[in-house]
């Protein structure tokens, strides 16, 4: 480090920091490079001395930190059997310098998950997500800086055992009433129906569209669908490609995944009009 100051004697004959001359005009001194020793606190002595060989003598302490955070995550390293659901945690600490809360960065199987989760001063967690993780194996990865600049990482790979069914939530119409056949006063998409949902897993889903006589006349899948947020489009067609007659009708919306797993049915009633 370097250390620098001032000295009030016009007969200053020289100053020494912790053993180490420094350059000296007029009453201002200062030296570089004078090393820190130990991590933690360490004494820094400056002594000043005059002509008249009076010496003068100034102690202070100067921090030394080069000792990253510490981090511990949940789930930990080589966990097993973990739920596709589990909450995922990150306790971080630092005893010297204090955390940069701005620098941390957690990662899922290399993906950048940090705004996924809740921050406090010392903790992170990410509640149940919205969507699922796959069974498997996946790695879990939290950084911080301390204010010195030390980097901190812990990284947990961890295994998960697929349980629950895919689910289906937020299931909406673009539209509650649409036109399937041929208007001239509407651009072409107005004729499919958006249908818009969020799935917790990858999924394959399937579509039936049943009239008020509760009879199915359009059946149709759409497989290997991620998970997240979706759209699917209806054309307002039957099985055999007729436009649906005015009326309402029910569209219904089931999925399973890839071992058979169902998610609880879902419907809504639109309107279709000429």
């Amino acid at each position: 480090i370097t250390v620098a100051g001032n000295v009030a004697d016009a007969n200053l004959l020289e100053v020494k920091v912790n053993n180490i001359t420094a350059s000296v005009l007029g009453g201002l001194f200062s030296v570089t490079n004078v090393p820190l020793t130990t991590d933690g606190d360490n004494t820094i002595t400056v002594e000043a001395k005059d002509r008249a060989d009076n010496v003068t003598t100034l102690e202070f302490e100067i921090g030394r930190d080069t000792v990253p955070p510490t981090i511990s995550l949940s789930p930990e390293n080589g966990t097993t059997g973990v739920d596709s659901f589990t909450m995922l945690v990150a306790e971080y600490d630092d005893e010297r310098s204090g955390l940069d809360g701005s620098s941390l960065y957690i990662t899922m199987d290399s993906q950048d998950i940090t705004q996924e989760f809740t921050t406090a001063t010392k903790q992170a967690l990410r509640q149940v997500p919205r969507v699922a993780l796959e069974g498997g194996s996946h790695t879990f990865v939290v950084e911080i800086s301390d204010n010195a600049g030390n980097v901190g990482r812990s990284e947990a790979v961890f295994e998960v055992e697929d349980k629950h069914p895919p689910l289906i939530t937020n299931l909406r119409p673009g539209r509650r009433a649409f036109s399937p056949g041929f208007n001239p006063y509407e651009p072409p998409d107005k004729a499919k129906l958006k249908i818009y949902f969020t799935s917790t897993k990858a999924m394959n889903l399937t579509m039936n569209v049943d009239n008020t006589s509760g009879a199915t006349i359009r059946t149709e899948s759409f497989p290997n669908m991620t998970a997240g947020e979706q759209m699917i489009e209806f054309d307002g067609k039957t099985t055999t490609g007729l436009p649906l007659r005015p009326g309402l009708y029910r569209i219904r919306i089931g999925a399973s995944d890839a071992d058979g797993k169902s998610a609880p049915e879902q419907s809504f009633t639109v309107r279709v009009f000429f």
